[in-house]
């Protein structure tokens, strides 16, 4: 109607609507730097890249991606390529910019996509093997071939939750969750927390990284040993009334955090 022209007030409501979704957004993301910036050890700042950090902007510049005619053509042979973020959120690699709008949010979509992650190593057929040993995961789906790069680890833990049958659980993916064991964490020597995690497809004890909102309230837990990256030992967690050592990761959990695709 009126030429096509939208309706002034309807307008104008979903302009003011997201300039107040957008403000707040803005705050959250600036009070979890400046908490990330003040309240943490300096050893513990890198726990998990924010938005808006050095360490953020630097995994984002070294994101890459192709053509459009090259994600066409891998299309047309169910080949689709994605990329995850140190927030644990999941994006087609094509996709620019990159943010909290862009996101695939679909938790039913999420979790199938994070149950299959496993390692890339396998051949694939009509697959340019230059190319697809970018990729260090893999997540198949029927004929549908998925290639996962990451800013860190494929799996991020994105929350922690209270555990209906007491604890506390870690949650992945969209709704996917294991338990929290204090005994499991892990420390890189950059400084950033990590949970291992184990999956009949993902393989056993692989180190993944724990979202920077989620390690905070961990972190306060936290000593770190004087011996610094001397000994296995990092330091300790307390975590419900008890103590646990924190170890570095060691070379072995670090190869699984980061592996090598052997697809060609």
């Amino acid at each position: 109607r009126g030429g096509g022209r939208a309706e002034p007030a309807t307008y104008q409501l979903w302009s003011l609507l997201l300039s107040v979704t957008m403000l707040r957004a803005q705050r959250l993301v600036a009070r979890v730097a400046q908490t990330a910036a003040t309240r943490w050890p300096a050893q513990l700042r890198r726990l998990s890249a924010v938005p808006g950090t050095p360490e953020y902007e630097e995994e984002q510049a070294a994101e890459f991606s192709r053509s459009d005619e090259f994600y066409e053509s891998e299309g047309v042979d169910r080949r689709y390529y994605f990329f995850v973020d140190s927030l644990g959120r999941l994006f087609g690699e094509s996709t620019h910019p990159k943010g909290i709008t862009t996101s695939i949010k679909s938790d039913k979509f999420l979790d199938f996509f994070f149950s299959q992650i496993r390692p890339n190593a396998r051949e694939h057929a009509g697959a340019d093997a230059s190319i697809v040993s970018q990729y260090p995961w893999i997540s198949p789906c029927g004929p549908e071939m998925n290639f996962v790069r990451a800013a860190d680890t494929a799996v991020v833990f994105t929350e922690l939750r209270e555990s209906p049958g007491g604890g506390h659980e870690l949650v992945y993916g969209g709704t996917l969750r294991t338990p929290m064991v204090p005994e499991r964490l892990r420390m890189s020597p950059e400084g950033r927390l990590y949970h291992l995690l184990s999956g009949k497809r993902l393989g056993r004890d692989v180190p993944c990284l724990v979202r920077s909102s989620v390690a905070l309230g961990v972190a306060e837990g936290i000593e770190l040993s004087e011996e610094g990256a001397g000994g296995r030992q990092a330091g300790v967690v307390r975590w419900e009334g008890q103590t646990y050592p924190l170890l570095w990761l060691d070379e072995g959990e670090e190869a699984r955090r980061r592996p090598q695709a052997r697809c060609a």
